[in-house]
């Protein structure tokens, strides 16, 4: 006997709704603890105050310091084409995809209730890292209001106010960064850092110094700590106290096992390097050089990280524009020039992108 259409359509029904039913049940968000392990499941509470996941019948939870990141397991198209893009290092097109899909209301509804603070934040923290300042101020400020008690409301913060600063909105600062006291522990030690960078903006070397040294000695995080001798690091520079950069760089290294602080603090290196070398004559200046190119090449190769890449292969370009000119290393002029053609290829549009065209007419 035929079944009636509208008999077919309740059962495909029935299997939808029983599909979903497992999805949901088999969700696979991935916890992945500072301490290196793992833990799998369906995340039920994202918060400052901790993060719960369901595993199995029971559920474990964590302090919000304990957690490094989250895998989500979100399989909309948006989303993912967004996570592809930051994968890239395209945060513009991430940014772009992340807005559409938090301001389509039809996707909110169905999106995870959990996980709409993190695409919230997504939008700021793309547009932050796309250099659109403007817009992730915006975006952040919105987040903000909508979502206290988010977990991200402390990284957010660190890129607002990063984000002001770029934009020059420096009255927004300081309220940030009472925010930031206010939520107590850690945080206080972060709010000395992001000070120390306005300071560093406003010409404040000597502030931005001792908040830098209180935020190391506050803190007992050791990216936190890391960050604040990056700080100290980046002083030295501008006092051209190279050495001294040097050692703060180094200490920053040991201190945290993030790859953001390493690589940042290899790009202090090789500045450091390159500026003693061309204070130098002869073989020393040649082996300065060379250790400043290898300290630029450690982040692209060791560290991939998209927001400092541009200028590590530049400047490692310029080391080796400088090696051309010492007896027998006229073939550094070729990796020079391969140095600068990768950021055209990749970064054009980047200042590092306009550094690298007109260095590339240097040596033709």
């Amino acid at each position: 006997m035929r079944k009636s259409a509208a008999g077919g359509a309740w059962v495909l029904l029935a299997c939808l709704v029983a599909l979903s039913g497992s999805r949901a049940f088999a969700l696979a968000d991935v916890v992945h603890l500072a301490n290196g392990q793992e833990q799998k499941g369906a995340i039920k509470k994202d918060a400052i105050d901790g993060v719960e996941i369901a595993v199995g019948a029971g559920a474990l939870t964590f302090k919000a310091e304990e957690v490094d990141s989250i895998d989500w397991d979100i399989q909309t198209v948006e989303f993912q084409n967004g996570l592809a893009d930051m994968r890239q290092g395209d945060y513009a097109a991430a940014a772009a995809s992340f807005q559409a899909l938090y301001g389509d209301a039809d996707s909110m509804k169905v999106f995870r209730e959990v996980a709409k603070p993190y695409l919230a934040y997504l939008v700021g923290e793309c547009f932050y890292r796309a250099g659109k300042h403007q817009d992730a101020v915006a975006a952040f400020e919105a987040f903000m209001n909508d979502y206290k008690t988010s977990r991200y409301v402390p990284l957010a913060v660190g890129s607002l106010v990063d984000s002001a600063i770029q934009a020059k909105k420096f009255d927004k600062v300081p309220p940030l960064l009472s925010k930031l006291e206010a939520l107590g522990g850690e945080n206080k030690a972060k709010a000395l850092i992001f000070g120390a960078e306005l300071d560093l903006v406003q010409g404040n070397a000597s502030g931005a110094e001792a908040k830098f040294n209180s935020a190391a000695g506050a803190s007992s995080v050791k990216e936190t700590q890391g960050l604040a001798r990056l700080g100290l690091a980046r002083i030295a520079v501008t006092k051209k106290d190279f050495s001294k950069a040097r050692t703060a760089a180094e200490q920053a290294i040991a201190s945290s096992s993030s790859k953001a602080v390493a690589g940042t603090a290899y790009l202090i290196i090789g500045d450091a390097l390159f500026n003693e070398a061309s204070a130098l004559k002869g073989d020393e200046a040649k082996e300065k050089f060379l250790d400043a190119s290898m300290a630029f090449l450690r982040i692209p190769v060791n560290y991939a990280d998209k927001r400092i890449e541009p200028e590590a292969l530049f400047k490692a370009g310029e080391c080796f524009y400088q090696l051309s000119k010492f007896p027998g290393r006229s073939n550094d002029r070729d990796r020079a020039a391969t140095m600068y053609n990768t950021v055209l290829d990749k970064y054009k549009a980047t200042r590092w992108g306009t550094e690298a065209q007109a260095s590339l007419k240097k040596i033709r």
